[in-house]
């Protein structure tokens, strides 16, 4: 039976288990990470409930009150139910067994209840995630090739089968194979001549490589282990131990990726910090390590100047020195510094550069480099600087305009001073030549001597 992945994030698990407690414990728990759980607790029950519906994983109790929890397993292996085995039951035999028989897991039940759904919510996250991992097996062997198909595919893993070297050199120009096992003697090319082959093909050179074999030559096993192989597995192989052994190269693979994916997308930030900011990684002694291509644009430097520009002392031209103890003082502090930096240009107006400078800390909590990100700004302080200088002159021509007014309102009011004075003196005078007028025409008329 070949297993196939469904794409869901939820599952449909049945646990067949006779102890109510492990039962209902268990469903509570896989209910809490979202999946559907349906409870039996005999095998009748199992047997009814897997008939009328569809499920993605069994949990299983080998011992139930009316059978053998196994007497299960031809099912869900024609249903493509993987299946979980939970037991007390430490026969190493009956364990190797079961693993032939396509189960994905053989947990022992003394373990803390913690633990025992741990390893099942690690498992099913294990399996599930399977999927994008092929592996190629290389074999003349009809029932070796069929029985690690069923045992991979179970696993959630696509397998390719191959019957000898020739065969699985065909396949590797084809797919994208994840785990190469392959046994030592077969026809037409050996596994010999096929690691020799892979071992000469850089894109193949990384390839982890498991035998198998019935040799217990350790002369021969030596050879192997020189043509850079993962691992040597005799024959008849234990069948947890090879599960277990593919599962750990996986696991490194799937880490091996995350961290490259994880390198892809620093990368797109880097290159998206590189083009739209500023950026500088700057040392403890303000010598600079990297300085990005746009900012060496804005600082105007080519060539030579580039490389005498090493220190952020030079680009500052030593004006800003006091700036650059704060910088430091702050970081060592582990706070990050932000502030307008003024970077001169020979022949150029200023750089201003809006910075924001972060420390970066080695694993002894030492300061080991700073990252200054920032953005030219200097657009907006000759604005603001042209703005003020505006403010400035309309200042200085409005207080102009006011002392004009101001001298202009004191003369008038001069002026006012003057005409009441004069008024003033007006009436006393006028008031004399009246008298002297009446003098005079007395006299004239002869009213006086």
């Amino acid at each position: 039976m070949k297993f196939k992945m469904k794409k869901k994030v939820h599952y449909n698990v049945l646990i067949v288990e006779d102890s109510k407690l492990i039962n209902e414990g268990i469903a509570k728990e896989l209910r809490l990470d979202g999946h559907t759980v349906t409870q039996a607790y005999t095998l009748r029950e199992g047997l009814d409930t897997i008939s009328h519906n569809e499920y993605d994983y069994l949990l299983l109790d080998l011992i139930l009150p009316d059978g053998e929890g196994e007497m299960l397993l031809p099912y869900t292996r024609n249903m493509g139910i993987r299946t979980i085995v939970m037991t007390t039951d430490r026969d190493s035999l009956r364990r190797d067994r079961l693993f032939g028989f396509g189960i994905i897991d053989y947990i022992t039940k003394e373990r803390y209840f913690n633990d025992v759904i741990q390893t099942i919510r690690n498992t099913i996250a294990m399996v599930e995630s399977n999927d994008s991992y092929t592996v190629l097996v290389v074999d003349d062997s009809n029932f070796i090739r069929n029985h690690l198909e069923l045992l991979f595919s179970s696993r959630g893993l696509n397998v390719l089968t191959a019957i000898n070297g020739l065969d699985a050199l065909k396949i590797l120009e084809k797919y994208t194979i994840d785990v190469l096992l392959t046994d030592l003697e077969m026809p037409d090319m050996n596994g010999f001549e096929l690691m020799y082959k892979l071992r000469r093909n850089i894109r193949y050179e990384s390839l982890p490589i498991i035998v198998l074999t019935g040799s217990n030559d350790s002369q021969l096993i030596a050879k192997v282990i020189k043509h850079g192989v993962k691992d040597v597995i005799k024959k008849p192989y234990i069948i947890e131990e090879l599960l277990l052994k593919i599962d750990n190269i996986l696991e490194t693979i799937k880490k091996q990726r995350h961290i490259d994916e994880e390198q892809v997308q620093f990368k797109s930030y880097h290159d998206g910090i590189d083009s739209s900011t500023l950026y500088m990684r700057i040392k403890t002694d303000f010598g600079i390590s990297y300085m990005n291509a746009k900012l060496q644009q804005n600082l105007f430097l080519e060539g030579e100047e580039v490389n005498r520009s090493r220190t952020l002392a030079y680009l500052l031209q030593d004006t800003q020195l006091a700036l650059l103890r704060k910088i430091l003082m702050e970081c060592k502090g582990g706070n990050v510094y932000e502030n307008i930096l003024i970077f001169p240009r020979e022949n150029h107006s200023p750089l201003y550069v809006s910075a924001t400078i972060s420390p970066i800390f080695d694993s002894k909590g030492f300061l080991k480099e700073m990252i200054l990100i920032g953005h030219d700004v200097t657009v907006l302080q000759q604005n603001e600087q042209q703005l003020q200088m505006e403010v400035k002159k309309q200042l200085s021509l409005n207080l102009k305009q006011q002392q004009v007014m101001f001298n202009q309102a004191k003369m008038a009011a001069m002026g006012e001073m003057i005409g009441n004075i004069s008024h003033q003196w007006r009436q006393p005078l006028n008031a004399l030549g009246l008298i002297i007028q009446d003098a005079e025409d007395a006299y004239e008329f002869g009213e006086v001597d």
